[in-house]
């Protein structure tokens, strides 16, 4: 048999949005990292497999497994995701009577420069589902939320939606 030997992925530096004060796992104040480096880096909080452990029935990841180093692609990572979160998606799945599906969570890198996407913070994105988004709408526990079709946003939330990005209120 041949021997394959499987090269980790290049390391290049890159910035990485900060935590806002007080935030879960906030002890330098900021999230470092590198693309390349292992993911979760040293986060404290409730890792992926507690969080999705968590999710109620009828509450899904997108992809079934976590992130494993950052800057990868075609994954979802719940590591540092804050329990409000968790149990706000597990209510807003309730009130909307059908399957909630996370789209995105804490990998940064994933999302736009200031992005509230990282551990300890209040953001997180729904597959989008009309009565998910009216759920949404009538959740006193999301300060806000935006419709948007490949990052781009949808105004009114008119048209082709593909998530709905929601902040949680602290």
């Amino acid at each position: 048999p041949q021997l394959t030997i499987l090269k980790e992925p290049s390391i290049t530096a890159v910035s990485v949005p900060a935590l806002e004060a007080g935030a879960t796992g906030a002890t330098t104040g900021a999230v470092g990292g590198l693309v390349g480096a292992k993911w979760p880096l040293s986060i404290s909080g409730i890792s992926d497999a507690q969080a999705r452990e968590a999710l109620a029935p009828g509450v899904s990841v997108n992809h079934p497994n976590n992130c494993t180093y950052v800057g990868q692609k075609n994954c979802t990572s719940l590591d540092g995701v804050s329990e409000s979160i968790i149990q706000g998606t597990n209510d807003l799945q309730k009130a909307a009577g059908v399957p909630v599906v996370i789209t995105g969570g804490t990998e940064y890198w994933l999302h736009s420069k200031g992005t509230k996407h990282v551990p300890g913070g209040t953001a997180v994105d729904y597959r989008y589902d009309p009565a998910v988004l009216e759920a949404v709408k009538k959740s006193e526990k999301i300060s806000y939320y935006q419709c948007e079709n490949k990052g781009i946003k949808v105004y009114g939330c008119v048209g082709t939606i593909d998530h709905i990005h929601v902040e949680y209120k602290k």
